[in-house]
């Protein structure tokens, strides 16, 4: 599979009044299958890496608008995993399925790039089909750089897998999952 480039929604849905079944879904079967840690999907705020002015600001503000976090839009999940390479893996078939899944955007927060002390992080926009490598001066949030401890991936879907729990586990069900490795049993 591959992907191609797609507009990028972002928060223009609005902030959402309950959970996403499709996203909740989602979140639901990368834990079971794989042992992530939902770390949370709908959340009503500004985004983390806002300035401390903007962080400040009632939500519906309009100065704070173009700052929402996807979370609040309700299709946005935090997934965590101790095992880096799960989260590699993981990484690589959300973008080789990105058009079938409707994956719009990727953090991975544990992303460190050749030569550099700490962990920046990168990030995949489906507008951009390409995943930017971020640094101290530009990067989406990773607090302060990490020496390879923030272990978890943000991942947005669009609207329409969002809210759709049976497209999304059809989906998901249907794609090549080989390339990532299983959790280990549990003793």
């Amino acid at each position: 599979m591959s992907s191609k480039k797609r507009p990028y929604t972002g928060t223009t849905d609005g902030v959402a009044t309950a959970k996403r079944k499709g996203l909740e879904r989602f979140a639901k079967f990368f834990c079971d299958e794989y042992g992530f840690t939902n770390w949370g999907t709908l959340s009503v705020r500004i985004m983390k890496s806002a300035p401390a002015d903007i962080q400040r600001l009632p939500i519906d503000n309009p100065k704070a608008r173009p700052w929402l976090s996807v979370h609040a839009t309700g299709r946005a999940v935090d997934l965590h995993h101790p095992n880096r390479k799960i989260i590699v893996a993981v990484c690589d078939f959300l973008v080789a399925n990105a058009d079938q899944l409707g994956i719009e955007e990727i953090h991975d927060y544990n992303y460190k790039a050749d030569g550099s002390e700490f962990a920046w992080g990168r990030g995949w926009r489906c507008s951009r089909n390409a995943w930017k490598i971020y640094d101290a001066k530009a990067n989406a949030g990773t607090p302060g750089g990490t020496k390879q401890t923030s272990k978890w991936i943000h991942v947005e879907l669009s609207p329409e897998f969002a809210d759709d729990p049976k497209k999304i586990l059809d989906a998901l069900t249907a794609a090549d999952k080989t390339v990532i490795p299983k959790k280990k049993p549990k003793k």
